[in-house]
C-alpha cells in the first residue's frame, strides 16, 4: 500500500497520512510504503516516479527516467517505510488535480497509487 502525507521541507507533517490534502497547503508530498519483506538484510534504491497532469515530474537532479531514488533497507515480514518526499519548500506548491506515485525496484512497478489534492 502507498498512502500520501504533505510535510515542510524540514519533513514535519502538516498534513497526515489518509487526510484530505488542500493545494493551499501542499509542499513536500511524502509516501510511506507497507510492504511484505522477502530479501531482508538487504539495501535497494528504489526509483520513485511522480506523474502530474502534465506527466512526469523531474527536477534538474532527477536520475534519469523517474523524479527521484530513494534507498532502503529491506526487512523480513510486514513492514512500513516512509520515504523521501517530492515538491516545493512554499505553500500551494501543487494545484488541485490528481497525482500518482509509482514506486519502481529495477525495472518493475511494485505499486502505483493515485490521489486528489483539493
Amino acid at each position: 500500500d502507498i498512502q500520501i502525507a504533505n510535510t515542510n521541507n524540514g519533513g514535519d507533517i502538516e498534513t497526515d497520512y489518509g487526510n484530505i490534502i488542500y493545494s493551499s497547503n501542499t509542499m513536500y508530498l511524502k509516501p510511506k510504503i507497507s510492504y511484505t519483506g522477502i530479501k531482508t538484510g538487504e539495501n535497494i534504491d528504489l526509483n520513485i516516479k511522480f506523474y502530474t497532469s502534465s506527466g512526469l515530474s523531474i527536477g534538474s537532479s532527477s536520475p534519469y527516467g523517474c523524479s527521484y531514488s530513494n534507498s532502503m533497507y529491506v526487512y523480513s515480514g510486514e513492514n512500513t517505510e516512509t520515504l523521501s518526499g517530492w515538491g516545493g519548500s512554499s505553500r500551494g506548491h501543487w494545484s488541485s488535480g490528481t497525482y500518482r506515485f509509482e514506486i519502481w525496484y529495477n525495472d518493475i512497478c511494485l505499486k502505483a497509487k493515485s490521489f486528489s489534492i483539493y
